[in-house]
């Protein structure tokens, strides 16, 4: 997806200006004063995002949390690989080794933590991790394995009005996945199959964007 698209595309959508940033504001002009996404505006951005190409929503967590407390948000999986401690035994009875289990986050994580001011202001300090894991690495042993990560990791402080929308983009993954093809039956031919079968490598390019619309809750006396 063409960034700077999807922004123009948005803009258009908003009748109002635009930022180009990883992390963004949209400005949406209504009559004599600037606002960001208000309620409703979301189905807009949904249809900006379609027109770039095919899009999944992943997750529509919903969190509470208190005034300059973070809140986090796990869309992920916990990894599993294992460590390996060898001791001395014993005399006479070798070395012992120790297996552990432990694991890692393969997903994506948000930290959220709001500040409120006394004007209505929220300033949030949003970190976006996502991770993805690449392979498996075992020792030269092998009695032990450790993940290997594509990580991406953004962070900034933004702020905004009540109910105001923010988006956050830039977090690119690309994966790549090879398919074998061969010719009916000519493939299947021993030695003189090879020259009717190939490897067809497909890469494909996604981007994680996310949504935030803080609400202020007032305690009820």
């Amino acid at each position: 997806m063409e960034q700077n698209q999807f922004l123009w595309r948005l803009g258009e959508y908003c009748s109002g200006q635009y930022h180009r940033r990883t992390l963004c504001r949209i400005h949406c002009q209504s009559r004599n004063h600037h606002n960001f996404f208000a309620d409703g505006s979301f189905d807009g951005v949904l249809e900006a995002l379609q027109e770039q190409g095919e899009v999944r929503v992943v997750s529509q967590p919903r969190v509470v949390t208190m005034n300059n407390q973070p809140a986090l948000i796990k869309v992920a999986t916990d990894q599993p690989f294992f460590t390996s401690t060898v001791s001395q035994g014993t005399a006479g009875s070798g070395n012992i080794v120790t297996e552990q289990a432990r694991s890692v986050t393969v997903g994506l994580v948000l930290s959220v933590t709001p500040q409120i001011s006394d004007d209505g202001w929220i300033m949030m300090d949003i970190t976006p991790i996502i991770s993805r894991l690449r392979e498996i690495v075992t020792s030269p042993n092998r009695t032990a394995t450790a993940p290997l990560l594509d990580i991406n990791q953004s962070s900034g402080l933004v702020r905004l009005k009540d109910g105001e929308m923010i988006i956050i983009g830039g977090l690119i993954q690309e994966e790549s996945s090879e398919t074998e093809r061969k010719v009916p039956i000519l493939g299947d031919i021993p030695f003189l199959g090879r020259l009717f079968t190939g490897t067809y490598t497909a890469k494909t390019k996604s981007e994680l964007v996310i949504f935030i619309s803080p609400k202020i809750v007032k305690a009820s006396l």
